[in-house]
């Protein structure tokens, strides 16, 4: 990962970006908060069915870690899920409540991020 962050040129990267009119950069970023914000409902539902007392503000906290990380480092979910099953591992009663929803929230990560992801395309290209 280190190769990526390194191979990324600042200069062309704002270059690009000036190219892209004010109200298409806001829509695009409008669209990655809310890519990122609405994965917390896969907390709310983690938390749903392990049927724990995780206050709402500890889960969105979490929700935004684990899915700012999945979408930066783009592994498909691994980040994501890796990173809930380690910062909801102190706060569950039986680790094993959390094999489920984890699994859940795995596969479904991909196909949100690609629907969201065509949205992006055709604003940046239309």
């Amino acid at each position: 990962m280190k190769k990526e962050f390194n191979d990324i040129n600042i200069k062309i990267s704002w270059r690009i970006l000036t190219y892209i009119k004010m109200n298409k950069l806001v829509l695009l970023a409008s669209f990655g908060i809310i890519a990122v914000f609405t994965m917390v409902f896969y907390d709310y539902f983690i938390v749903k069915h392990i049927k724990s007392d995780i206050k709402a503000k500890e889960y969105v906290l979490i929700s935004w870690i684990a899915n700012t990380f999945n979408n930066v480092c783009n592994l498909g979910g691994v980040t994501g899920t890796g990173l809930r099953a380690l910062l909801y591992k102190d706060k569950v009663k039986n680790r094993n409540d959390m094999k489920y929803p984890l699994y859940i929230q795995f596969m479904s990560t991909p196909s949100g991020l690609a629907i969201l992801s065509a949205f992006s395309l055709i604003i940046i290209f239309t």
